[in-house]
């Protein structure tokens, strides 16, 4: 074949439509691929292709090659529902100049909100030119538990033992509080000196267990956290991120940054009277709105429309309340790919900082851990360049008896660093307790 491919490698997609009552979550098993959004459920199994990304220059320069991939696929039986053909799972790395592995599954079920379920499969073109059958697609409910922590809480001090009914767990972080607060410190100096505005400093723990950790365990429990958000399981990386980076369905491109953060109460009121704050503050307002002209600025090129709300709302997003603001417009012809779009936007000043380049530079200086994944883009993208991308935060990385988690916050030339320390505490909550719990 012309691109270098073989026979063999040639890939046959069929769709069909499954029955109204079927609801993919019902499929979930060890080893699936899952992703949730406010518009449509997916669950995968199965590897029908692996593309990498960025062995030269970083998966946000080769994300041409995912459409490639797709569109090599021979499709048959689909009627136009984005993501109801061959689809590519992604998650791809904070760092723009890091490779990336993307998974084009070779079972997708599909649910979209208004009902309507599909099933595609993929399998060789020419079954005969060299390819064995594999086994069976799993179905059916994960019975693997994850550890239990009947009495933990987020670090009392630097590092918690969880005790309780076998297995053992244990919580530490990945530096002491007192040190991860003097980096809060040293970066509030710089912004004072006018080196840079807004860097994002992220937190890590780890948690480790005497069993494995299950992450569609996991990814179950999240489920019911996030009604509004955006729940993923992809290879061991599973969150509950309450923030669109981008979508785009034919020509409507839509995004909903979000950017100033104060922690929820628990009481109704107290709540209330905080998300007023959160509308009246000038601080987080002008960190909302350098977030969303960033944002805006990414986009406009691709466009013949573009709009923002005019005022931010105040989102619930576990135990913390976010200014959230809905960006809409319509993709000029010929319309970019949803990975054009994420490519452009990533990383925003609610991941990285601002200005973008200053930030990251200081960030790689203090921060000192790996974010990989997390505060990346994850999602899914069909062959038609349809796809849901979600900032991925309020996640856990799970490998094995092991998981990480990285929570991040806002500095800017008045922070205050224990207050910055609460409110990593209060994004880890949207994950961790779901791995201790039984």
């Amino acid at each position: 074949m012309a691109d270098g491919r073989t026979e063999a490698d040639e890939l046959h997609a069929v769709t069909t439509r499954a029955g109204t009552g079927d609801d993919p979550l019902d499929h979930l098993a060890a080893g699936a691929m899952a992703f949730r959004s406010p518009n449509r459920t997916l669950v995968a199994h199965g590897v029908a292709r692996r593309v990498e990304l960025g062995r030269t220059g970083g998966w946000a320069n080769d994300v041409a090659a995912i459409s490639e991939a797709l569109a090599a696929i021979d499709r048959e039986g689909r009627d136009g529902e984005p993501a109801s053909g061959p689809v590519a799972f992604c998650a791809l790395p904070f760092d723009r100049r890091r490779t990336a592995a993307v998974t084009i599954p070779r079972l997708v079920r599909g649910r979209d909100v208004h009902g309507s379920s599909w099933v595609t499969t993929i399998s060789p073109a020419n079954p005969a030119a060299g390819t064995t059958p594999s086994p069976p697609f799993p179905s059916g409910r994960s019975t693997n538990h994850l550890a239990t922590d009947p009495t933990g809480s987020e670090l009392g001090g630097d590092t918690a033992a969880i005790s309780g009914p076998p297995p053992e767990l244990r919580l530490r972080a990945s530096i002491g509080d007192a040190e991860w607060m003097a980096k809060v410190d040293e970066l509030t100096r710089h912004m004072a000196a006018g080196q840079l505005e807004k860097a994002v400093l992220f937190r890590e723990l780890r948690l480790t267990s005497e069993a494995p950790l299950d992450p569609i365990a996991l990814y179950r429990r999240l489920l019911p956290t996030a009604p509004a958000g955006y729940v993923f399981c992809l290879d061991g990386f599973v969150g509950a991120s309450p923030e669109l980076l981008v979508s785009r369905i034919d020509d409507t491109v839509r995004a909903e940054p979000m950017a100033g953060t104060l922690p929820r109460s628990g009481d109704p009121q107290t709540d209330l009277r905080r998300a007023g704050e959160l509308l009246r503050s000038e601080k987080l307002r002008h960190e909302h709105a350098v977030t969303i002209e960033r944002a805006h600025d990414a986009l406009l090129g691709w466009c013949s429309y573009l709009d923002a709300q005019p005022e931010p709302l105040v989102v619930e997003a576990g135990a913390v309340l976010h200014l959230a603001t809905l960006v809409e417009g319509r993709l000029s012809h010929p319309a970019p790919t949803v990975l054009d779009l994420v490519a452009a936007l990533h990383p925003t000043p609610a991941v990285g900082g601002w200005p973008i380049a200053e930030a990251l530079e200081l960030i790689d200086e203090l921060e000192c851990l790996d974010r990989d994944r997390v505060g990346g883009a994850v999602g899914w993208v069909d062959a038609d360049g349809n796809g849901e991308f979600a900032v991925a935060i309020r996640s856990a990385l799970l490998d094995g008896t092991t998981a990480r988690l990285l929570a991040g916050v806002g500095i800017v030339a008045d922070s205050d660093p224990q207050a910055e320390l609460e409110e990593t505490r209060a994004k880890f909550a949207a994950v961790l307790p779901h791995l201790i719990r039984p």
